[in-house]
């Protein structure tokens, strides 16, 4: 168990084998877990009132926006309708994604479900089906006689 972190089952354990003034290295050896570990947990315990656990440690990070429950509602509108964008996805559930992001939900889709993203259709003109540009415009409207001059048509 050692890279993980004491569960309150284990602390009562170490803590009764504190109380029963077992050696700290037999404690090690029985639990399996670090020395340095025991001897925290006696510190903290230290300062505590008699037979009690202390706390477990909070958390840093913010709350996750996403749960299981609407991944498995992303994966389900997806398989539905595959080329579906995740703001028509926003737009389809605000109760439940109104303040998730739609580049969390893009994450979502293509990291944690393994869902292939949907990608803009391009025109021939380097322009996705709204009018705006793309980033890189096709290549085949270059000519390839004027690219060694530095003129580009």
């Amino acid at each position: 168990m050692p890279g993980t972190n004491l569960t309150r089952e284990e602390k009562v354990r170490i803590l009764t084998l504190i109380e029963e003034k077992v050696p700290v290295n037999e404690i090690v050896r029985h639990t399996g877990r670090n020395k340095a570990t025991i001897h925290r947990l006696k510190a903290v315990a230290r300062d505590l009132p008699p037979a009690s656990v202390p706390p477990a440690k909070p958390r840093s990070g913010c709350p996750h926006k996403t749960s299981k429950t609407t991944d498995a509602l992303l994966q389900r509108e997806v398989l539905k309708t595959p080329h579906i964008t995740a703001a028509e996805l926003q737009r389809n559930q605000p109760d439940i994604l109104g303040n998730v992001a739609q580049r969390t939900i893009q994450h979502h889709l293509q990291k944690e479900l393994h869902l292939p993203s949907p990608r803009k259709k391009t025109t021939s003109h380097g322009q996705n089906e709204e009018g705006s540009s793309c980033f890189c415009p096709q290549i085949s409207t270059l000519d390839t006689r004027a690219v060694g001059k530095g003129d580009v048509e």
